[in-house]
């Protein structure tokens, strides 16, 4: 990009504004932790004439980030020295801002089912737990669908400290330590300044922060996916030794982290592999085929066959029994499916705006590539554009022939889709970089450019940030209900937890220093009406309370008439325990 020359007055005029925005953006960046004060003090000098303070509030937030990201891009066009200081701060706010929004109320929702599931199987290497009466890891594992690795090092973070917080901050910094992957892929196209607003616009993806906060398997398969993605660009352009065996180190532990990376490792090895014919001595070639043959054989032999074994074979077999079941997500025909496909996982990492503005630069990129007079010079263009067709047909088909399965209506556009964020994010960044590369001698072309990428960097900016400052959704209420039912005073009471809830549950429970104070509660393992009479026999309560998803189950309503019980209303937590889970209080009927 042109830089605009200026001279010294101009400078020092620029410096001194900028300066004073930038300290100004700086202070307002605490208006979060400040926001309960900030809202009482505007809601007492407007009164009720300002309906949401928190809007206002997140509006100021929102205009004075975006100017701070400007102001950025601005010293960075208007500098004509490569200054240091601007490009290491840069950097810095870069991380700072994402640590701080994958952060931000990060435990305003309690833990939910899959959750407390992964924690429970990640707590201890041998003995049974609350949720999985498993007699170790391994064998947990097994009744999961998922990797090992992810559990195993969650064994360890574990070791470090045991909070709500601790438990989901792994997820942060898995998200945070791909981020830095992703950086330096940009790194290879742009400078410092355009590399660190990419990186905040992807890093902000409008479900990434969701998922930076859940303790899951995806986590890391986002943290290892963009590193695999890296040194897979880095194979394509200098196919050295390195290059190749730090690919297979990340191809490895992704699929450990996540199945659903085979499909990712598929069509960028099968690249891989075609990229080591690549030159004209006979010798290097010969190396370089052999450099390839022997990393995946190693890797399949070392570590593929041992994880099909042990975990894939167990996990297929009993899943395949208790959950033979898929959605039917096609309602056209294969090839129109097999686009729209494509373009819904597009929008479920970048939005639908910016994945039909990635489209249309990918298209006009496509007919530089082919007009070019000198093609060579894009064949890693091509070879980009080849890995993301083989890894996306052989996912589509995968799912749509019900080998490997979704269990979600909408279709594509969720988490399991998300090992292509960072291989479409490669699609399109380099589609962007040919774009500017045709463009860079054409004054004020570019100059237009500079500017329209000023205004999707502030609208990006905009709607990226008022999602993540909007009250966070709740996905459970276990937190809330436990601390309800703890503080009911009644020294003759029963709660019984639904097994949907009970890991969750017992988190808060075993993490609990007065959970003494809770009496006779029943963690239920199945709905059956034998265990949930089991527990109920020769004993007499006055009240039971149920923690369940929404209403109890006809077994538990059957057995609880059976024992003489009815269903009581008094039960008020304003509401927030009819969302999930719900408290439903039953008292013994008077003799």
């Amino acid at each position: 990009m042109n830089m605009i020359k200026m001279d010294e007055k101009a400078k020092e005029k620029f410096v001194t504004i900028v300066s004073i925005f930038t300290l100004f953006g700086a202070i307002l960046l605490l208006i979060p932790y400040f926001q309960n004060i900030l809202i009482r003090v505007i809601t007492e000098l407007k009164g009720d004439s300002l309906a949401d303070p928190k809007v206002w509030i997140q509006r100021i937030y929102i205009i004075s980030f975006s100017l701070i990201i400007l102001t950025f891009y601005f010293i960075y066009y208007y500098n004509n020295n490569n200054n240091k200081f601007v490009e290491y701060g840069s950097i810095i706010f870069l991380f700072g801002s994402l640590l701080f929004f994958y952060i931000f109320k990060c435990t305003e929702s309690s833990i939910w089912s899959d959750e407390g599931i992964e924690y429970w199987v990640s707590k201890n290497i041998s003995g049974v737990t609350y949720d999985i009466l498993k007699p170790n890891m391994y064998e947990r594992i097994c009744s999961t669908i998922q990797p090992p690795l992810y559990n195993f090092l969650m064994f360890l973070w574990l070791k470090i400290l045991d909070t709500e917080f601790w438990f989901k901050f792994f997820g942060t910094i898995c998200f945070i330590v791909g981020d830095i992957a992703f950086f330096i892929l940009c790194r290879e196209f742009f400078e410092i300044i355009p590399s660190c607003i990419i990186t905040f616009i992807f890093g902000m993806g409008q479900n990434f922060i969701y998922y930076a906060q859940e303790a899951a398997e995806y986590t890391c398969l986002f943290c290892f996916i963009c590193w695999m993605i890296l040194f897979f660009y880095r194979s394509l352009q200098n196919y050295s030794c390195k290059n190749v065996i730090l690919y297979f180190v990340f191809a490895v532990l992704s699929i450990y982290s996540q199945y659903g990376a085979c499909f990712i490792i598929l069509g960028t090895g099968i690249i891989l592999f075609f990229r080591a014919f690549i030159n004209k001595k006979d010798e290097v070639k010969k190396k370089n085929i052999l450099l390839f043959l022997f990393c995946a054989f190693l890797c399949v032999v070392v570590f593929v066959l041992p994880l099909f074994f042990f975990f894939i074979r167990r996990q297929v077999l009993g899943y395949i029994t208790s959950n033979d079941h898929s959605y039917n997500i096609f309602n056209r025909n294969i090839f129109l499916d097999y686009i729209v496909s494509f373009i819904d996982t597009g929008s479920w990492f970048f939005g639908r705006y910016l994945t039909v503005l990635l489209c249309f630069i990918f298209s006009i990129s496509l007919v530089f590539t082919i007009c070019s007079r000198k093609k060579s010079n894009f064949y890693i263009f091509y070879a980009i554009l080849a890995a993301t067709l083989f890894a996306w047909t052989s996912y589509y088909l995968a799912v749509r022939y019900n080998i490997y399965k979704i269990y979600y209506s909408e279709g594509f556009g969720n988490r399991w889709g998300m090992s292509f964020c960072s291989l479409l994010a490669l699609f399109f960044l380099y589609s962007l970089e040919i774009l500017f590369r045709q463009l860079d001698n054409k004054g004020m072309l570019t100059k237009t450019i500079n500017l329209l990428f000023v205004i999707c960097v502030l609208f990006l900016c905009i709607t990226r940030l008022d999602n993540a400052l909007l009250p966070h959704y709740k996905k459970c209420y276990v937190r809330e209900a436990y601390e309800y039912l703890k503080n009911i005073n009644q020294p003759n009471k029963c709660i019984f937890v639904e097994p949907i809830n009970v890991s969750t549950f017992a988190f808060y429970m075993t993490h609990d220093k007065e959970a003494d104070s809770i009496n006779q509660i029943c963690l239920l393992k199945s709905y059956s009406e034998e265990e949930f009479e089991n527990n109920l026999m020769d004993k007499s309560f006055e009240s039971i309370y149920i923690l369940c998803q929404s209403e109890p189950t006809d077994q538990i309503i059957n057995v609880l008439k059976k024992f003489g019980y009815y269903r009581s209303d008094e039960v008020n937590t304003d509401n927030w325990c009819f969302k999930n889970p719900a408290i439903i209080k039953f008292i013994c009927r008077l003799k």
